[in-house]
């Protein structure tokens, strides 16, 4: 990119923090440039549309100018807003989750079309279907993975019903006295398959126990925990 003029790009906003200096600091995922920091300053962020432009999961065309390791936001169009500003406590809190998600999973070296538009599908799919927001946003969890290449492997046998799964070597093997506290069964394997190879929308009529989703999102959690090697998703009010 030459440092030297602005040039557009189409981005996401999945991380959005105020400085010191009444500014914001702008994490933005585009398939161009992968995850970049983008400063928007004070006197642009009055401007309407670079303000919402700031709100996290908004798409927007950005004009952006690099300077150094950081890029400036100079303009910006929304191109689609999801309804998160809208009263709903926990949307609100689900939001917030995904973004430390995405800022724990998305390097900084290269975008993605396919993960561009999986974020674009699903946030436009929970707008729709809200009631639905834990299942989709557990698909989410585990397409992304698969398509970053962290998704374990998965040995089944037959006439076996209950399964553990091994973060250290990254399987779900039968089940171990060792890993005793890491089960998942026959069914939730079956359930968890669904939701990789279905398409988001296909999802909403699908008949599931709570139970599969709560299973399912603390294994992964804490897989995803274990793999970066964090302690926690400050944005979950429960520990997985």
């Amino acid at each position: 990119m030459d440092t030297n003029k602005s040039e557009k790009f189409r981005g996401i906003v999945i991380a959005s923090k105020s400085d010191h200096k009444s500014g914001k600091i702008l994490d933005i995922y585009t398939v161009e440039l992968g995850r970049i920091k983008a400063y928007v300053r004070s006197a642009y962020d009055l401007r309407d549309n670079v303000s919402r432009s700031s709100f996290v999961f908004t798409e927007s065309e950005f004009s952006l100018s690099q300077y150094k390791d950081i890029f400036m936001v100079n303009d910006s169009k929304v191109l689609y807003a999801p309804k998160l500003l809208d009263g709903d406590l926990k949307k609100i809190q689900d939001f917030a989750f995904l973004s430390e998600l995405l800022m724990t999973l998305l390097n900084t070296q290269e975008g993605d079309d396919y993960i561009y538009t999986m974020i674009i599908t699903m946030l436009n799919v929970m707008d729709i279907y809200p009631e639905k927001a834990k299942l989709i946003i557990l698909a989410f969890i585990l397409k992304l993975i698969y398509i970053l290449g962290y998704f374990p492997r998965i040995q089944t046998k037959d006439e076996i019903n209950t399964y553990s799964f091994n973060y250290e070597d990254g399987m779900i093997i039968t089940r171990d006295k060792e890993y005793s506290n890491k089960s998942i069964t026959i069914k939730e394997i079956n359930f968890m398959n669904y939701l990789l190879n279905s398409k988001f929308k296909d999802l909403i009529s699908i008949e599931y126990e709570e139970n599969y989703i709560l299973n399912l999102k603390r294994l992964f959690i804490n897989y995803i925990l274990y793999i970066f090697d964090k302690d926690e998703f400050k944005t979950l009010k429960v520990k997985y």
